[in-house]
């Protein structure tokens, strides 16, 4: 059968001509990575990859992909035009990979300030979360690859995710949890939907007809494929429960065995079986054309001039810009000379938390590398570490490094092996000049064509002795072994204990040290190695040497010698992804002492974050005049950041998430992780700004917060009417003007406020859109709001309803600036 004509209707008439025995193959996996194929409709096995950010494949063909803002950052630029840009690139590259599904994205809501996964996930609110999941998938899914929005439902925490149940009342489930997916499905029909790990109220989704069958096809009318998430069934439930594809394959549930004796003792129907064939078939005939050269699909693409520029775009929209007193930014190259770049994420480009969602890119950009290459030789860049990130020992720094007949001052010749060819001593996959040796890729592998589930790495050279005296050598790692050898002698020894047969041993962290004392102007061979032996690679090789001064110390130092400093700090894969949420709200010692001493040696200092969940900022927040959260930013980040650094670019991202003050005042931490199994949602809507709006409290910054360089003004807003009936829709329009010098963007947020609630919060996100103004014009937003758009959910009646018949709309820049409009609902 030719996949010429993709409709349901088709895909059911190649399932009903089936033989039973050839359907029953179809609902798992034929390994981890490939969906099965179907020989008598001329489909081969699909091959899917992983991430949303980017492309991930941990089966060949591996190698690198685009690696753009993982998606809170993609959220804070509050685009959807841009983000379905993205999407696209993610299709094309996704094909140019030969995989016809993309695992993403991820839209689980942000109930947690500690979330480990939410990274890759977008914001706290389901309208915002909702709407951009559905321009990516849009995006994807034009290019011909399917979307896979995940993970229904609930998933907010790692901890002991497979072993808790979430705990949530019917109208906080529609109104919050439910609706982003609902908001997908709606806007973009993604072609698959992956079920979570976590039970809702004790019964597990992948496992659930109730879920399943009565809410996700039911209330939600969703036709297309469901899939589990990677040994996420629980029981022999899953045969009724609506499930197409049990991951990863061989099946263990969705047996033939199984379903055969479920058929003969009629739990299911053989009409069932047909259905759920006909959506495996749907959706290897909607990914095939794209795959085979059919269809109107642009050819596929991997890192080409676009998609680096579109990955600077992002980066570049989503840096929110939280305070700027007395107009630090931007800065100014013709009033700076020198200008001091310090702090732990200052040379190494952080990509995201750690876990599935990691993505190894073509290339990556620091922000020392993104302020030097800006501002060229007007401005003298000098760097200090100032303090490193979750190791004891700094960083033996590029000054002390020289490849092979080259110069101190490059670093060191790094290659990188396939675990087998390394011992053998068979040629790098990859090689090139690293400064320094201080790394955590964590899932991702390290460099293009190096698969990231195994690899090995040298880095040789020299080391150059500038001071005589004692010195102390360590080499630390992250699931890996590591060696170092001076002279050809092994002087840091963390690989010989090493059982490779030892589970455990394969996940452990290791570290070695080693003192002497050398004469000044000694030049020492130098070969580290090291072997990835577990889920999360890194390395480190730092020093302290004879007359080091305090790491901190040196950074003051260096402060009160420049015009301006950039600190660039926060957070990276080593302490929040998949499996392990936050376990802080404070930034990891000492960086909140780096930061007020630096600041406090030069008034004229910008602190840059680098995070995936909010992290505390008092007090050290009162010391600075500017601070920008970046976000993880991407393989562009660097580039990205010096431009709005120096005003090239005007920020204009805002914040997806409310900055609590601390993790106390938030209620679902009062909840978390749960107890005996469970973790129980009972501050019900109050998640996030609800929170804050509900109890008058007020945060360190806002959802929907943001500064710009440029200042923008709001005219009242103008409805096309004054009540709003079922079935039916206003217009609501409001001009907005930018009443600076300096050209920027604004993204206009629509609000549904309650003004009689009192047992709900009194307002909730509807609708946003970003627009650009030059110097003195106006421009006019425009927004729908439709009947269906301000109902509640009523649990007695489990029907959404109209619940205050007298609402307001509010639309502004941000959460505390907003205009008002009064409707009338009419039921």
């Amino acid at each position: 059968m030719s996949p010429q004509k993709i409709s349901f209707q088709t895909a059911q008439q190649a399932a009903n001509e089936l033989p039973l025995d050839e359907l029953l193959k179809l609902f798992a996996g034929i390994d981890a990575w490939h969906f099965p194929g179907c020989a008598s409709a001329g489909y081969p096995p699909l091959q899917v990859a992983d991430c949303g950010h980017g492309v991930t494949l941990v089966a060949p063909p591996y190698g690198s992909a685009t690696c753009f803002p993982t998606s809170v950052g993609m959220a804070a630029t509050w685009n959807k035009e841009l983000i379905q840009e993205v999407g696209q690139v993610l299709g094309r590259e996704t094909r140019a990979k030969d995989c016809g599904m993309l695992l993403g994205p991820m839209v689980n809501l942000h109930r947690l300030p500690c979330g480990g996964r939410n990274f890759e996930s977008f914001s706290e609110d389901p309208v915002l979360a909702g709407k951009l999941a559905a321009a990516i998938i849009r995006g994807i899914q034009s290019e011909g690859t399917a979307a896979c929005i995940k993970g229904f439902a609930c998933n907010n925490q790692q901890h002991a995710q497979k072993d808790t149940s979430s705990i949530v009342d019917e109208r906080t489930l529609r109104e919050l949890y439910f609706k982003p997916f609902a908001i997908a499905l709606e806007e973009s029909a993604p072609w698959a939907i992956m079920t979570s790990y976590n039970s809702i109220n004790n019964q597990y989704p992948g496992d659930s007809a109730y879920w399943l069958k009565q809410v996700v096809r039911g209330e939600m009318g969703y036709t297309g494929l469901i899939v589990s998430d990677w040994d996420g069934i629980q029981s022999d439930h899953v045969l009724t429960a609506s499930l197409d594809m049990e991951m990863p394959g061989p099946a263990r549930w969705l047996t033939p065995t199984k379903l055969k004796h479920a058929l003969a003792q009629d739990l299911i129907s053989e009409k069932e079986l047909r259905e759920r064939a006909a959506r495996v078939l749907k959706l290897h005939a909607l990914c095939t054309p794209a795959r085979t050269g059919e269809g109107a699909y642009s050819p596929p693409e991997l890192d080409s001039p676009r998609h680096r520029a579109l990955c600077r775009q992002v980066a570049e929209e989503s840096i929110t810009l939280l305070k700027n007193e007395n107009a630090q930014l931007p800065l100014d190259p013709n009033r700076i000379r020198r200008i001091a770049v310090i702090g732990p994420n200052a040379t190494c480009a952080r990509l995201g938390g750690g876990g599935s969602a990691s993505v190894s890119p073509f290339y990556s950009v620091s922000a020392l590398e993104g302020i030097r290459a800006l501002v060229g030789e007007q401005v003298e860049v000098l760097y200090t570490e100032g303090c490193s990130l979750g190791n004891a020992t700094p960083v033996v720094p590029a000054e002390a490094l020289a490849p092979l007949n080259g110069d101190f001052g490059e670093g060191l010749y790094a290659e990188y092996f396939d675990i087998q060819d390394f011992a053998a001593g068979k040629p790098a996959a990859y090689s090139r000049i690293e400064q320094q040796v201080d790394f955590s890729w964590g899932w991702a592998a390290p460099a293009d064509g190096v698969p990231r589930i195994h690899y090995s790495a040298r880095w040789s050279g020299q080391l150059q002795i500038a001071d005589g005296g004692l010195y102390k050598f360590t080499v630390t790692t992250q699931e890996g072994v590591a060696r170092v050898r001076f002279n050809g002698v092994t002087v840091l020894d963390a690989w010989s204990d090493w059982e490779p047969d030892n589970f455990e041993a394969g996940y452990a962290n290791r570290n070695a040290e080693f003192s002497i004392e050398y004469e000044a102007g000694t030049e020492i061979d130098l070969v580290i190695e090291y072997q990835k032996t577990g889920t999360r690679g890194g390395v480190h090789f730092g020093w302290n040497t004879p007359h080091q001064r305090d790491s901190i110390q040196a950074a003051e130092d260096l402060a009160r010698t420049v015009d301006a400093v950039v600190i660039v700090a926060g957070l990276s894969n080593q302490f929040e992804g998949g499996d392990y949420d936050r376990k802080q709200f404070a930034l990891p010692a000492p960086q909140p002492d780096l930061i007020r001493r630096v600041s406090d040696a030069n008034p004229n200092t910008t602190v840059v974050l680098n995070n995936g969940t909010p992290v505390q900022m008092q007090p050290w927040i009162d010391h600075v005049p500017a601070v920008l959260e970046a976000y993880y930013p991407g393989q562009e980040g660097g580039h990205a950041l010096a431009r709005v650094l120096f005003g090239v670019v005007n920020p204009s991202g805002k914040l997806p998430d409310t900055i609590p003050n601390s993790w106390e005042e938030v209620p679902s931490m009062s909840h978390y992780p749960g107890k005996d199994g469970f973790a129980e949602y009972k501050e019900g809507l109050n998640v996030g700004y609800r929170h804050y709006d509900s109890t008058g409290i007020t945060p360190a910054f806002s959802f929907g917060f943001g500064l710009s360089y440029s200042e923008f003004d709001y005219n009242k807003p103008h409805l096309s009417a004054d009540t709003l009936r079922i079935g039916e829709s206003i217009e609501l329009e409001v001009e907005i003007t930018n009443i600076s010098n300096c050209a920027g963007k604004e993204t206009a947020q629509l609000y549904l406020c309650f003004p009689d609630a009192s047992d709900r919060p009194p307002r909730q996100l509807l609708d946003f859109v970003k627009i650009a103004l030059a110097p003195g014009k106006t421009r006019t937003a425009r927004f729908t709001v439709r009947h269906q758009d301000v109902l509640t959910y009523n649990t007695q009646s489990m029907q959404w309803q109209v619940e205050y018949p007298k609402i307001q709309l509010a639309v502004g820049g941000s959460p505390n600036q907003l205009q008002y409009a009064e409707i009338q609902i009419v039921d």
